[in-house]
């Protein structure tokens, strides 16, 4: 009796299983600027964008990530945009530290709603906190109506 059915029928399932990416990283403490630390598995760096592993966040790669315009959210390791979410982008986060030069799925720029996948799921918003004399868009997860 051939295994080959089963072994298709599980790799298909964990293809269809649903991503934590972009979801509200609890318990990530973004440091303010003044130095980078290392707690066991936990390494915080010093900068606008941060990466930790720590096997207490709530995300299925335990790890998260804080880039600019958008606080503490689950992401996982990448190569390519393809292995993110629409909204999404594969990038480097940090430049120098633990993690430089690492790729992970970061919510990406857009100019209009359109750039970020599904409009039911997503929109493209402005982000006030980076204006600095310039209009800065990112993906973002649309709101429910009340």
């Amino acid at each position: 009796m051939s295994r080959a059915p089963l072994w298709l029928a599980l790799a298909a399932a964990v293809a269809c299983t649903e991503t934590d990416i972009g979801k509200e990283c609890t318990g990530m403490v973004v440091p303010d600027p003044g130095g980078a630390s290392a707690e066991g598995d936990v390494m915080r760096a010093q900068g606008s964008e941060i990466v930790e592993y720590n096997a207490q966040f709530p995300c299925a790669t335990t790890v998260c990530i804080a880039t600019l315009g958008r606080g503490a959210y689950c992401t996982q390791e990448c190569t390519r945009d393809e292995h993110c979410p629409p909204a999404f982008e594969c990038r480097t986060v940090m430049e120098l530290g633990p993690f430089a030069e690492q790729t992970f799925c970061a919510w990406k720029q857009c100019r209009a709603s359109g750039d970020c996948g599904d409009p039911d799921t997503y929109a493209c918003t402005r982000v006030e906190a980076l204006s600095l004399g310039e209009i800065v868009r990112l993906c973002d997860w649309r709101e429910e109506p009340d």
